[in-house]
């Protein structure tokens, strides 16, 4: 599994998985995850039943997996590999125990600062 905030440093680490499983077969799952912050005033607003929040994170997350499949899907011609997307309205942490039970991961790659370090 590879997982990604979009920032350049989890780009790179999935074009390292990517490299490192050259000339093995292999399926990579790249999740991305979302969730609002509900500390503070930010609580308040989430129990307005409003889904504008949610779906503007929703779309970010659906477009930037679809921008990351769209580029590697051009850069890479292994045959060998197989690109999965993720995307998940839950805690990081949830997510990944999650994916890699259901998905038998063997491994997780990731290289994350965050997008706002």
């Amino acid at each position: 599994m590879l997982t990604t905030d979009f920032s350049k440093n989890s780009w790179h680490a999935i074009v390292y998985a990517l490299k490192l499983y050259a000339d093995q077969e292999c399926d990579f799952y790249i999740l991305n995850t979302y969730i609002k912050d509900t500390s503070g005033i930010d609580s308040i607003a989430f129990l307005d039943p409003d889904e504008t929040f949610n779906k503007l994170y929703e779309n970010r997350s659906t477009e930037g997996l679809g921008d990351i499949l769209q580029r590697l899907t051009f850069s890479e011609e292994n045959t060998n590999h197989r690109l999965h997307v993720i995307s998940r309205s839950t805690l990081f942490v949830d997510a990944v125990k999650d994916v890699v039970e259901n998905m038998q991961i063997d491994m997780i790659i990731m290289g994350a600062k965050g997008m706002t370090n």
